[in-house]
């Protein structure tokens, strides 16, 4: 599901460490040093099938300590989910005491799961697994890759959560979920993910696509595209959403209710449906296309207005806090002397839109 949520764009390979055999629901946990040459195997292949190619790297839990010793070159991004701050076999078995477990760190080690599976853990694992640091092995990575830490706060598996030696080089995430994201958890950790992966159409000056690029690597001098939706209500009042602190591009200012950059795949009116939708929880809404305008000022793109009437009070509008701190209806005469007076507040398109839709 993460992988389908990724960019249509982009061609996922997936692949376990272990052995797998889906008659008895059971994997056997390979050495680690065995993990790592599958690793360094599948990211050789595929260079050679794809010498232009660009590699990121998402992995889970033990992987992520993986990727460490692997140390991978010319990696892009690199996400770590759950990854484990220590190896330390006897902390680490002392979260497994579900009914069918058998601990042997001598010998062979039965860990039923969760899910109702099981893990078989040999003698040679544990073997491999001792002495193991994996802080330093993350911080290494961060030094050529971008990083980005997912831990998961209820985590039922890899003990301790102490991260306060990890670089500051790696954003770090955190998520009220277990050890494999399930249940509501998983669609946060997808909508975390989601955005690290999302490619951007390029676009010249008359709209036509030249490349897709990540988010994160467009060029200052790039021309994208965006979609902006701007709604009034019956008394002609005009909803305004306030941009989160945390926004790349004008953070905290005021803007049209809904504005978006157009993704891979996407049209101007797909994508300001799904941002409605996302952002504050309106769907079928009945929009209307308006001019499309190109901005040149510090960001240069394309914006495709559209129009929808809507009575609704602020406080019922369903925002996405991370990308929208509050929203609220102005009075047309309250903005005009918000626009003159203290026209850093809002973004730029705000008083042309103001003065033209």
């Amino acid at each position: 599901d993460i992988a389908e949520a990724l960019s249509p764009g982009t061609e996922k390979i997936l692949f376990d460490y272990g052995q797998w055999d889906e008659a008895t629901q059971t994997l056997t946990v390979l050495p680690i040093n065995e993990q790592v040459k599958k690793m360094e195997r599948v990211i050789s292949e595929t260079r050679n099938q794809n010498p232009d190619a660009i590699i990121d790297l998402i992995c889970h839990s033990q992987g992520c300590v993986v990727a460490g010793l692997a140390k991978p070159k010319d990696i892009r991004k690199i996400v770590l989910i759950g990854p484990p701050a220590e190896l330390n076999p006897k902390r680490f078995s002392k979260n497994f005491k579900r009914p069918g477990t058998k601990i042997d760190f001598t010998g062979t080690s039965i860990l039923a799961r969760r899910d109702g599976s099981t893990t078989i853990a040999p003698k040679e694992y544990w073997e491999s697994i001792r002495n193991l640091d994996p802080i330093p092995l993350y911080n290494k990575l961060a030094e050529t890759a971008k990083v980005i830490a997912i831990h998961a706060n209820q985590d039922e598996v890899i003990g301790s959560l102490d991260f306060s030696h990890l670089s500051p080089e790696i954003r770090q995430i955190h998520i009220d979920a277990n050890h494999n994201f399930t249940n509501r958890a998983r669609a946060e950790l997808i909508e975390v993910i989601q955005p690290e992966f999302e490619r951007v159409p390029v676009v010249d000056e008359q709209d036509n696509i030249i490349t897709y690029k990540f988010r994160d690597e467009v060029a200052d001098d790039a021309i994208y595209r965006v979609s902006a939706l701007w709604i009034t209500n019956s008394k002609g009042e005009i909803l305004l959403a306030q941009r989160a602190f945390t926004k790349g591009h004008d953070p905290g200012r005021w803007q049209g209710a809904v504005a978006g950059t157009v993704e891979e795949g996407e049209t101007y009116l797909e994508n300001i449906v799904k941002e409605t939708r996302e952002e504050i929880g309106v769907d079928n809404l009945e929009l209307t296309p308006g001019p499309k305008i190109m901005a040149n000022g510090q960001y240069r793109f394309f914006v495709q207005f559209f129009v929808a009437t809507l009575d609704k009070p602020a406080e019922e509008f369903k925002i996405k806090q991370d990308e929208v701190l509050q929203v609220r209806w102005f009075d047309r005469d309250e903005l005009a002397r918000e626009l003159r007076k203290h026209p850093e507040k809002f973004t730029s398109g705000t008083a042309w839109a103001f003065n033209n839709l």
